[in-house]
């Protein structure tokens, strides 16, 4: 399938309805920015940025493109609009849905997932509580159609307190999955005690080879229970060759090397076992469905134990940790396979 003539077709066309306009955010980010000076020259480079390679506000500050202005390098980065173009040349409409759907998920993954859970409309309120009551002192509760940690919230696992959730989540609209939330231990918890703490491992399905082709640690912020960076957190930058974490970025702020909530040192950081984690991703995304070629993992790893929280259809990219890895070329590889 010729990919490249449909995403250059898009880039003309986004170029013509005008769509590099949309500056609001920019100015919201530089505004906030402690990184990136407020000038007219990356005003008129971001839009540069964007007609050229489709680069979103968020991307500009991720990807520090208010630094590097090489030309090669910004071709080299798996920008917002890029995503949204390969994620359905990566993954067919069902290994999406599989992936979107948290209870299809949690089915097929159980044996993974090192908690329990249940969905709420399939349990009656003595069997919520059965399975619940005993969890590990609190239950995590999630909207089943949420994204980026939206709706998300940490309740206490006490009897009462479960009929009054199962109560409140049964007359709802919305559908809810309720687990028990997962005790993490070791560094990745001492980070951020607050938050579950994961590893986003993206892993790549080319001519039936897998394997992991970017990777970073998301972590989350003082009282905050989500580690997303939509959320305020902070993400880190993983040398996926020996698992060594890299410095940190927000949509504020690059370079940070220690967490500001806790002051620990998270730059430099070497994962124990990582290739057991790299294995174990690996292993996830051979029991995905066929047509999932680009699944991005939100791996927990908690002293020497390693779970998977969930799988996402469209991972999100920061900057390649080396010139030569060229993310986008890879993916362009794995597109043009299929």
């Amino acid at each position: 399938m010729n990919w490249k003539y449909d995403y250059y077709k898009l880039m003309i066309t986004r170029l013509f309805k005008g769509r590099f306009l949309n500056r609001g955010d920019y100015n919201t980010m530089v505004a906030e920015s402690t990184s990136c000076k407020n000038t007219l020259l990356n005003k008129l480079d971001y839009i540069l940025a964007n007609v050229a390679f489709g680069v979103q506000p968020g991307d500009y500050f991720i990807y520090e493109l208010y630094k590097y202005r090489n030309p090669f390098y910004r071709n080299h980065n798996v920008n917002r609009t890029r995503l949204i173009f390969m994620r359905s040349r990566l993954n067919d409409q069902t290994s999406t849905d599989f992936l979107t759907s948290k209870p299809d998920f949690y089915n097929a993954y159980n044996e993974y997932l090192g908690r329990k859970w249940c969905c709420v409309d399939d349990v009656s309120e003595e069997e919520f509580i059965k399975r619940l009551s005993s969890a590990n002192g609190h239950v995590f509760v999630k909207p089943i159609g949420g994204y980026g940690g939206e709706g998300a919230r940490k309740v206490s696992a006490d009897e009462n307190e479960l009929r009054k959730l199962y109560r409140e989540l049964s007359d709802s609209e919305d559908k809810y999955l309720v687990e028990e939330y997962y005790e993490q231990k070791g560094f990745f918890h001492d980070v951020n005690p607050s938050s579950l703490n994961t590893i986003r491992m993206i892993t790549l399905k080319c001519d039936d080879k897998i394997e992991l082709v970017y990777a970073f640690l998301r972590v989350g912020m003082a009282d905050s229970i989500v580690d997303n960076l939509h959320s305020g957190g902070l993400s880190y930058v993983i040398d996926i060759k020996n698992g060594e974490i890299l410095k940190g970025v927000n949509y504020r702020t690059n370079e940070v090397e220690i967490h500001p909530s806790t002051n620990t040192k998270v730059t430099g950081h070497i994962i124990p076992n990582w290739e057991s984690v790299v294995d174990f991703t690996v292993k996830l995304h051979k029991m995905a469905p066929e047509g999932a070629h680009m699944i991005g993992w939100d791996i927990c790893v908690s002293d020497d134990e390693i779970i998977v929280i969930e799988g996402n259809a469209s991972p999100a990219f920061l900057r390649d940790v080396r010139f030569s890895d060229n993310t986008w070329k890879k993916l362009g590889k794995a597109m043009s396979a299929i």
